[in-house]
C-alpha cells in the first residue's frame, strides 16, 4: 500500500476557460493511500467529530440527517459553481 503525499504546487490556468473546464485544474495534494496508521488516526478523529456533532444536534433538538440531506440539495443546485 502507497503512502500518501503531499505535493503542492501552482497550476497554470488558462484566461479563456469555461467553468465547466475549470474543476479539471483544480485537484487534490493528496496522491496514493493513506498508510494503516493514518487510516486509523484519521478515522478516529472523523468519528470524534461525529460523535460530537450528533450531540450537539441532540441538544439542540436537531435532525442530523435532515441537516445532512439540507446540505446536498444545496450542493446539488450549486452543480458547476461548486468546485468541490
Amino acid at each position: 500500500m502507497a503512502a500518501s503525499a503531499l505535493k503542492p504546487k501552482n497550476k497554470k490556468i488558462p484566461q479563456d476557460i469555461s467553468l465547466l473546464e475549470i474543476k479539471e485544474y483544480f485537484g487534490s495534494h493528496l496522491n496514493g493511500e493513506l498508510c494503516p496508521s493514518c487510516r486509523e488516526m484519521v478515522e478516529t478523529e472523523f468519528g470524534k467529530t461525529l460523535f460530537y456533532m450528533a450531540a450537539l444536534c441532540n441538544l439542540l433538538n436537531l435532525n442530523l440527517y435532515d441537516l445532512f440531506l439540507k446540505e446536498h440539495s444545496k450542493l446539488s443546485t450549486l452543480r458547476i459553481f461548486n468546485l468541490t
